[in-house]
């Protein structure tokens, strides 16, 4: 018995042994790697563009969820192995949340290339940079604007192409030399002929977007995540000193400043009718007087909060990390909760005016009625 029961033990062993060969020459069905990543989406009428889980651009119909079109970014075999097998292709992990602008759909992957498609095709129009070539990573989102896409990249590079070609013979880079600033997380900001983008080496930039020069570096004492929100004459950001900051959008020069918030301001600012929603890390959302930073309000919703909100209606409408969604009254700086996902939300929140769409951890995509906080369809996003 004590023989039988040895053989049986290594017999096992050697087929785990087969086993973790097998997966390391890619023989096993799903052994591929696949990162994840957190994009928010855009909305095109009633069509929803968004990067899943698993490396695709995918349209969602708004009214009911259905998938209209997916299409993966990229998937480029490994070589054979010695047994004759392939690995599985690798997924594209998207951060960044898409732009849509005419009949092109763009958005950066993980793997250092930015892409446009147009719906409904599998093979992009253009691929940047060409076959062979790639940048270093891209995180953030993309912004069409004069006839360019700009975006940046965590090698602290902000790019200008062409949006219809993606040829970079009529658009720029900066820095222009072999220079580099911080990294670029979030995706660029433009008002009136000027680019803005935060950075992690602490500065705001404004790039005149013809050319990519710079005209200001404002310097905060924090890196910058969140994209910069623009005003009639002024830009806004949030920064990982734990401060917002109110900016001459001609000058650079500072406005106000606000300070009190317990962590990083990681999502994006929101400002609607003279009033800032902010944000922070601390689980709370830091009302304030857009004119001159004084605090409102100071809304505790009991997570951290890195996913950015979106105004709809009259309402605010903030998830926290732990997937509890909740609705700010703009009139009485009020809450309400509307409903617990019980999922981790990163991803910026969405809206076409009426629902909220939200875009958790597990790859689901959620409609939420923002009245009543009742899930009027769901959507799993990835395979």
């Amino acid at each position: 018995m004590i023989i039988k029961h040895n053989k049986i033990l290594n017999t096992g062993k050697v087929l785990l042994l087969v086993a973790l060969v097998l997966v390391a020459f890619g023989c096993v069905p799903g052994a591929a790697s696949v990162a994840k990543g957190w994009s928010g989406a855009a909305i095109d009428g009633t069509t929803l563009y968004i990067g899943s889980m698993d490396g695709k651009i995918l349209s969602v119909n708004t009214a009911d969820g259905k998938m209209v079109w997916e299409a993966p970014l990229e998937a480029t075999a490994a070589p054979s192995g010695g047994f004759g097998c392939s690995a599985p292709p690798a997924a594209v992990a998207i951060y960044g949340s898409p732009a849509v602008s005419g009949n092109l759909v763009y958005l950066g992957g993980y793997n250092g290339k930015f892409y446009a498609f147009a719906p409904g095709e599998q093979e992009p129009r253009w691929v940047y940079p060409r076959e062979g070539l790639s940048m270093t990573q891209i995180v953030g989102g993309a912004i069409v604007a004069d006839g360019k896409v700009f975006f940046g990249t965590a090698g602290g590079k902000v790019y200008a192409l062409n949006a219809a070609t993606g040829s970079s013979a009529n658009g720029w880079v900066f820095p222009a030399d072999d220079s580099q600033i911080g990294k670029i997380w979030s995706a660029p900001t433009v008002l009136d002929g000027t680019l803005f983008v935060g950075s992690f080496d602490r500065n705001l930039y404004a790039l005149d977007i013809a050319t990519g020069q710079k005209k200001w570096a404002f310097p905060t004492q924090g890196s910058i995540v969140a994209s910069p929100v623009t005003d009639n004459d002024t830009v806004y950001i949030g920064s990982f000193d734990r401060n917002i900051y109110a900016v001459n959008a001609a000058t650079g020069q500072q406005k106000w400043r606000f300070t009190g918030a317990k962590n990083w301001f990681w999502a994006q600012l929101l400002v609607d009718n003279g009033k800032i929603y902010a944000a922070n890390l601390d689980g709370k959302v830091y009302v304030l007087d857009a004119k001159n930073g004084s605090k409102l309000a100071e809304l505790d919703l009991g997570g951290a909060l890195s996913a950015s909100p979106v105004m709809v209606g009259s309402a605010v409408m903030a998830a926290n990390e732990n997937g509890v969604v909740y609705s700010l009254n703009t009139g009485t700086n009020e809450k309400r909760l509307l409903l617990d996902l019980k999922e981790k939300v990163d991803a910026p929140l969405a809206t076409d005016g009426t629902a909220v769409f939200i875009h958790t951890s597990t790859g689901k995509l959620y409609a939420v009625n923002v009245q009543t906080g009742v899930i009027s369809w769901t959507t799993l996003l990835k395979n």
